[in-house]
């Protein structure tokens, strides 16, 4: 998180907005306002906001309307790797997501978590953590209808039933809604 409170200094972020196919647009939302917010009310907080895609540049939400991403996922790759120490990376995903970008999100999330980006899972991003691997013997959460299935599925990971789940820099939510608190 970024705190604010008797800051002297400049903060610079880079966020990646990663978004997968069958993102909710309530996530989106309630990512990006919070977000443009703090833009708006802390002039010490600079804030370059990228909207990425692990394919094409258009990745449609589950109602059925598209976002047109700005970055593919090669370049957030790199970015990651020149500037780490200033990077943030929400994930934005639904539970269905096509199969063919699984390795490519898992590829993301493990350079992420090589490189100590802190990572903001989102919606159904906690499952997505947990399959590749970087949340292994640590707590997360889900939304409460799936986490009895996901604490069976992943049984190195402890489940809990709360809002938000920080381990080591990588935080889980159980859904849309908690994105804004």
């Amino acid at each position: 998180m970024i705190h604010l409170r008797g800051m002297q200094q400049e903060v610079k972020r880079q966020i990646k907005l990663v978004l997968v196919p069958g993102f909710s647009y309530l996530s989106l939302g309630a990512i990006l306002e919070p977000l443009q917010t703090l833009k708006g009310l802390a002039s010490e907080v600079e804030l370059n906001i990228d909207i990425v895609s692990l394919s094409e540049h258009e990745v449609e939400a589950t109602s059925g309307l598209s976002v047109n991403c700005s970055i593919l996922l090669e370049e957030c790759l790199q970015s990651i790797n020149k500037n780490s120490q200033e990077t943030v990376v929400f994930i934005c995903c639904g539970l269905k997501m096509p199969h063919k970008l699984q390795t490519d999100l898992k590829k993301l999330l493990r350079v992420c978590n090589r490189n100590k980006v802190p990572i903001y899972g989102v919606g159904c991003a906690g499952w997505k953590m947990a399959d590749a691997g970087i949340i292994a013997n640590g707590c997360a959460t889900v939304h409460w209808s799936t986490l009895a299935a996901f604490s069976e599925r992943n049984q190195n990971i402890t489940a809990i039933d709360a809002l938000f789940i920080n381990n080591n820099g990588i935080t889980s939510s159980p859904g849309e809604a908690t994105a804004l608190d």
